[in-house]
């Protein structure tokens, strides 16, 4: 018998606020995954239906003798609950004690995520990374009969996949340079992977530009947004790890477009106690305006002849877009530039990211990737430089995120976290 958990519940957990309980679509969620099977509430859920709920196997868990409950099974004890239960699935449908109560023993957990924090005292137990893996998202903008806020249905397991790779894309308000970077990964030559896109808080047009792109591509997309509060990139890329399947992680930016190898390249030379950073090459806001889906696809734009007749000038550079095998490993060995974790490139183990608790909630714009990479280190997790192997083009920008005070806050906290050798943040993940 296989136990599922579905619940409804706010950004910060709650689960019983009244702006939580009305949102037709996930009525309709509720109805598919439920229907012809057998469901357990506590006494007050029932209570607050008013009748058993149609076609499906109600069962009432309540520590009260003779509790009348018309239509239903009436139980006072999780393992009577599931000896009545008489079906190959049953789900817990709450309220919060009984979540509690068949939390770890559970198999899957259906959610829907209302991306909002509301004000109540009920919640359900934390979804522990080590423990819940997730295995699907459907991201969805608000309309009028959908509470007003945007919400996901967000359906977890317990097994990590293996031999793939979990792409966590950073992205805000960058729709166009959006597009050409997922034009990139459909382009890939590895495709075992999943794309993790980490949205800071984008406006309606990247959800619409991402679900007009989505039948286009081949991969599947998990769309990871929260509201816009400023920049909080760390934020986002903590959930967007937590929502990753795969045992392996890597990292981009939605404004980085990748060779064709990028995430073959990550996947071959990944090794355990390490982590692997690659370069970038920038191109100026003309060449990034000007690159089209047929480059990307026949990988025009990441050739020294294109370059060149688009005027770039000769570069040491350029050598990321001509390396052989030899010539790469070569020029990654003896490079004086350190491996460290970059935004636009870098990839790691799930187990090591955990390990040091993600990224720094506290850090703005700012040097945030390296001190993540330098914790890392501290750790004995150690960079491997594979910037001449592959390589992603860097689509220009401008950053009105960037303040003085961000830059000097970050330098202090990578500062303290070398000098004193900081393991594990404790403003991450947990």
């Amino acid at each position: 018998m296989k136990i599922s958990i579905i619940a409804t519940v706010s950004e910060n957990n709650v689960i019983d606020d009244k702006l939580i309980r009305y949102l037709s679509n996930d009525l309709k969620h509720f109805r598919m995954h439920t229907t012809e099977s057998t469901v357990i509430m506590g006494r007050k859920t029932y209570k607050s239906l008013g009748k058993p709920l149609p076609n499906r196997r109600n069962i009432v868990l309540t520590r009260q003798p003779d509790y009348p409950a018309e239509g239903c099974i009436v139980v006072h004890s999780e393992e009577e609950a599931l000896q009545e239960a008489g079906s190959e699935e049953v789900f817990i449908i709450g309220g919060s004690e009984v979540y509690r109560n068949f939390w770890n023993r559970a198999d899957n957990l259906y959610l829907t995520r209302i991306h909002t924090d509301v004000i109540g005292d009920t919640y359900i137990p934390p979804i522990r990374s080590d423990v819940w893996i997730e295995e699907s998202r459907e991201f969805h903008w608000a309309d009028e009969k959908n509470s007003g806020y945007n919400y996901s249905f967000i359906n977890y397991g317990k097994k990590r996949l293996k031999d793939s790779i979990s792409i966590v894309l950073s992205t805000y308000n960058q729709s166009e340079w959006l597009e050409k970077t997922l034009y990139g990964y459909e382009a890939q030559t590895f495709k075992n992977f999943e794309l993790i896109l980490a949205d800071d808080g984008s406006r309606k047009e990247t959800y619409d530009k991402v679900q007009a792109l989505i039948p286009q591509l081949s991969f599947p997309v998990k769309h990871v947004w929260h509201e816009d509060k400023g920049f909080r990139k760390c934020e986002i890329l903590n959930k967007s790890i937590l929502a990753s399947a795969s045992d392996y992680l890597l990292f981009s930016d939605g404004d980085c477009i990748p060779r064709n190898d990028f995430v073959a390249v990550h996947f071959l030379h990944r090794k355990t106690g390490h982590f692997l950073s690659n370069g970038y090459h920038k191109l100026n806001m003309e060449l990034s305006r000007l690159i089209t889906k047929d480059d990307i696809f026949q990988g025009h734009c990441f050739t020294v002849k294109w370059l060149k007749a688009h005027g770039i000038s000769a570069s040491f550079k350029n050598n990321k877009f001509t390396t052989s095998n030899f010539k790469a490993w070569l020029l990654n060995t003896f490079t004086p530039t350190k491996a460290t974790w970059n935004g636009h490139g870098a990839s790691g183990w799930i187990f090591d990211i955990l390990k040091t608790n993600g990224f720094n909630e506290q850090m703005k714009y700012g040097g945030q990737d390296r001190e993540f990479g330098e914790r890392l280190e501290n750790n004995g997790i150690h960079g491997i430089q594979i910037r001449y192997s592959t390589v992603c083009i860097h689509l220009d920008h401008p950053r009105e995120y960037k303040t003085f005070e961000s830059i000097v806050k970050n330098k202090a906290i990578r500062k303290y976290t070398r000098k004193t050798k900081v393991l594990r943040t404790p403003n991450g993940i947990d």
